[in-house]
């Protein structure tokens, strides 16, 4: 799986390719455990057991200045969820070609 994200504000765009997931169900539960577990902060899990479950060992983030495999996404996230205790990412729109997904999302919070 690959994520590319697109900014402006307070609106992302996530495209997210090669998910492991063959059916359209576990993709969409992928794609909800991604945002709803995942980089919102909540009190059922942490973001290192959601991403370890559902990124594939050779998953890259590229982005316009870098890109990053899964230990490293996965400690970026850690650390917002540190800096940002009430973040939030909210899912608006998703589309999908084949098991390549853009998902236009907002993101809100406040850091310390």
């Amino acid at each position: 799986m690959s994520i590319v994200q697109n900014s402006e504000p307070s609106h992302l765009c996530t495209i997210i390719n090669h998910l492991n997931f063959l059916d359209m169900d576990k993709n969409h539960d992928a794609l909800t455990a991604f945002y709803r577990k995942a980089l919102t902060v909540n009190s059922e899990t942490t973001p290192t057991a959601v991403l370890t479950e559902i990124l594939a060992d050779d998953f890259l983030s590229s982005g316009s200045v870098d890109s990053k495999g899964k230990p490293s996404l996965i400690g970026q996230v850690e650390f917002f969820w540190k800096l940002i205790p009430d973040l939030k990412w909210e899912p608006q729109d998703r589309a999908n070609d084949g098991n390549k997904y853009v998902v236009r999302s907002l993101v809100s919070g406040t850091p310390y």
